[in-house]
């Protein structure tokens, strides 16, 4: 099937939302700083595809660990030459 090409609607060219906003000081945190996303704000998968993520795009180490009703830590590591 070929798709037809037509100009976008108002809202589909509006840049009105999320589109380029960070939620998290990922590129603030500095080797051994963390940062805790609230119980029930965020989900362990989510958090820890993220800290993937962001580990590729600024090279640098990131894990999260989940402290249950507390919420989930996420960490900037160090990283060393054997790791």
């Amino acid at each position: 099937m070929k798709y037809p090409v037509y100009a976008s609607s108002p809202a589909a060219a509006s840049l009105k939302g999320r589109v380029g906003v960070i939620k998290y000081p990922w590129k603030e945190l500095e080797e051994g700083q963390s940062f805790l996303v609230p119980s029930g704000e965020g989900n362990w998968i989510t958090i820890s595809t993220a800290c993937y993520k962001w580990s590729k795009k600024l090279g640098k180490k990131f894990r999260a660990v989940n402290h249950g009703a507390d919420g989930i830590e996420v960490a900037r590591l160090k990283v060393t030459n054997n790791e």
